[in-house]
């Protein structure tokens, strides 16, 4: 029994360099952003809180 992977990819992702398309890159980045975004709420609402 053969297990097969789907690729969901459509073909006008756009590509960086020919390896990745684009929006993984994109994908991450926003990732990273809003991680960072909900460390600085979590780090400065005590401090707020007692303002």
């Amino acid at each position: 029994m053969k297990i097969y992977r789907a690729k969901f990819v459509p073909n006008n992702t756009l590509q960086t360099h020919g390896s990745k398309p684009l929006g993984k890159t994109i994908s991450y980045v926003c990732l990273a952003l809003s991680m960072a975004l909900v460390g600085c709420y979590v780090a400065l609402s005590k401090p707020m809180a007692a303002a």
